[in-house]
């Protein structure tokens, strides 16, 4: 949108040569320096480095490959995966619900909601996770939701919750972008609110639902407060953060610390994964989901 007034004649300077090797230097430096954790991970996840001493004498994928080979890391990992995946599921459901209720309806103590879809970004992930443990060991004691007895269901729970304004915000965002004069013109030809949801709203606002549904994958993927309290309630069902601060701290049976740097290579791999397929759906909008 052009601003009023009309539009105005952009100024670039260039800078000379030895300014711009200087800009160069700089950005790489910071780069470099800003980088400098992951390129740690990376290098003792893929060589000798805790063992050799000061420098990594030699390269190896052996580190890599227990994240298929070794039982405990995989286990970690696919329970990480499981208890990701069930909360992005729980998170779209009610994320997407609570989006359009607040942006969508107009009802009494719709604000209200919204406040309570936010909050939980402001809640410590301890304390979420040490309420959850006195409340349903007390309470919900010798069941499936008692943690002592299987701490999955409550792992899945804070991770929807802890993560649901991510999605709540995504979607909400979509929804403020679709006029309301289309769901009025699609329910004046005769479509009830749940077919105009269903053709109209939702193919608008689908890449924004899958964007908060990224988002949402790739924290809890990476939740440490809730995994560290619950997750070592029962031994087979630990998710990666978990492992690696018992890897970490030496009591992990594995024992070596770089195969906890491999897991942190997996996550990273995740995160920039999950960076680039939201990047392109951005840019690509839902053109490529063919609606």
């Amino acid at each position: 949108m052009l601003s009023k007034g009309g539009r105005w004649a952009t100024r670039t300077k260039n800078p000379q040569p030895y300014v711009k090797a200087l800009i160069v230097v700089f950005l790489v430096a910071l780069i470099l320096l800003a980088a400098m954790p992951q390129i740690g991970t990376v290098i003792l996840a893929t060589s000798d480095w805790a063992t050799s001493g000061t420098l990594p004498t030699t390269f190896t994928t052996q580190y890599m490959n227990t994240l298929f080979t070794n039982s405990e890391v995989r286990g970690a990992v696919l329970n990480s995966l499981l208890y990701s995946g069930v909360a992005v599921v729980i998170m779209i459901l009610v994320g997407s619900s609570i989006a359009y209720i607040v942006d969508k309806r107009d009802i009494p103590g719709k604000g209200i909601l919204d406040t309570l879809a936010t909050i939980p970004v402001a809640i410590p992930g301890i304390s979420l996770a040490i309420g959850y443990f006195l409340f349903f060991s007390d309470v919900f004691q010798g069941t499936l939701l008692d943690p002592l007895v299987d701490p999955a269901l409550l792992l899945i729970s804070a991770y929807s919750i802890r993560r649901l304004p991510f999605t709540t915000r995504s979607v909400g965002a979509g929804l403020q972008n679709v006029d309301k004069s289309l769901e009025e013109s699609s329910m004046n030809l005769g479509a009830d609110r749940s077919t105009t949801f269903f053709r109209i709203v939702l193919p608008l606002i689908v890449s924004h639902i899958i964007n908060g549904a990224i988002l949402g994958f790739v924290y809890s993927m990476s939740e440490v407060s809730a995994s560290v309290t619950l997750g070592g309630l029962r031994e087979d069902r630990v998710p990666i953060t978990y492992f690696i601060s018992q890897i970490v701290y030496g009591a992990a049976a594995t024992g070596s610390v770089s195969i906890g740097a491999a897991l942190c290579v997996l996550l990273m791999a995740v995160q920039i994964t999950a960076m680039a397929i939201s990047n392109y759906i951005l840019k690509q909008k839902s053109s490529f989901l063919g609606v």
